[in-house]
């Protein structure tokens, strides 16, 4: 956290993995600061064809946030044959989510190095 995104991870390019973001939510009890959010969605990574390693979350560049891979979610078959495992999902926390600047969601790709895919964006 508090890094440069590029600094940990090379970019990937937007049609090597998939994703959304179904919701994000601000946490409550601390009166003081910029909010954070916890967020959940589903991610794939498209070249392994398996769920991504993990998820981060960048603003302006910068790693504000975390997330784990592993949450079951169920597949629409008809609509993404391609993916062949429902634990998909993904649930991770960003600190200092300011209104006034996006938060960029980001699958990370297995592999040497690894990859970040932009997924989705908070704005």
């Amino acid at each position: 956290l508090g890094k440069p995104l590029e600094s940990a991870f090379n970019l990937a390019a937007g049609n090597e993995c998939t994703g959304e973001l179904e919701s994000s939510v601000v946490m409550k009890g601390v009166a003081t600061g910029p909010p954070a959010l916890r967020i959940a969605g589903w991610a794939w990574d498209y070249q392994h064809r398996q769920p991504p390693s993990l998820i981060v979350t960048a603003t302006d560049g910068t790693i504000n946030g975390l997330g784990a891979m592993g949450d079951w979610r169920p597949i629409n078959k008809a609509v993404r044959s391609w993916i062949t495992n429902n634990y998909i999902g993904y649930t991770g926390y960003v600190q200092d989510a300011r209104s006034s600047s996006p938060v960029e969601v980001y699958a990370v790709l297995r592999g040497s190095p690894p990859m970040a895919c932009l997924i989705a964006t908070i704005k």
